[in-house]
């Protein structure tokens, strides 16, 4: 049903915008791009590596700004094919979302590990130093 309705979706899209699987595909890059620009400092900085990650997602797909802009414009006046494509732009930012959580818990507990050993390390150095200073106090003691 779902491959029904998807080319039912791309058979109302003219030829002359992009088609929706490509749309979704580009709106995914875009998004992400927007995402690494937001952390760029400075608003001049952030402009000018916005052209770049924004002209280089166009080279990637075949297109220019201007067809980008016609079919969106395109897209925003069929609410249901936009809805569609944005379904699968968050579905894969969800899948992303997902991948990079699991790899962040991993990088904590690594961190924690190390952590951890490196505290074990420290104790065991200071154990090592301690225990002869024990063991001369012990025979002074009894020298006595």
């Amino acid at each position: 049903m779902a491959v029904i309705l998807a080319a039912c979706e791309s058979s109302k899209v003219p030829k002359e915008f992009i088609q929706p699987d490509q749309m979704s595909d580009i709106l995914y890059d875009m998004h992400l791009a927007d995402g690494y620009i937001s952390s760029v400092p400075g608003q001049d900085s952030a402009r000018k590596v916005s052209a770049a990650w924004y002209n280089g997602i166009y080279k990637k797909y075949h297109v220019d700004s201007a067809l980008y802009s016609i079919s969106l414009d395109y897209y925003y006046k069929e609410p249901e094919l936009l809805s569609g494509v944005y379904n699968k732009v968050s579905e894969r930012l969800k899948k992303v979302k997902e991948v990079e959580d699991k790899a962040e818990e991993k990088r904590k507990k690594i961190r924690e590990d190390k952590v951890k050993k490196l505290k074990q390390d420290s104790l065991d150095r200071v154990k090592k130093r301690l225990k002869p200073l024990k063991t001369d106090s012990a025979k002074k003691v009894r020298l006595r």
